[in-house]
């Protein structure tokens, strides 16, 4: 499985779930879907969207939530798959 932005949450619940933890995985997948807000996600850059548009940052949106959230999801835990 992956997943592009903040599809990659997916993928990452998905490796830290044995096989045979399927209901486990969806357990804790809906549970975070559930509680998400964009703002877990991505920030926008000083400028806006525009900082990106004109080359200003690397991307349109900064993503730094998103690496953060993915970090915490990990943290001590053994990818399985």
């Amino acid at each position: 499985m992956t997943g592009v932005s903040a599809g990659t949450l997916n993928g990452a619940a998905l490796a830290i779930f044995p096989q045979g933890a399927e209901k486990e995985y969806v357990d804790f997948s809906m549970d975070l879907w559930k509680n998400i807000k964009a703002s877990d996600i991505f920030k926008y850059w000083p400028g806006g969207i525009a900082t990106g548009i004109i080359g200003l940052a690397p991307s349109l949106l900064n993503n730094d939530p998103l690496r953060q959230l993915l970090t915490k999801i990990m943290e001590g835990k053994t990818v399985e798959r």
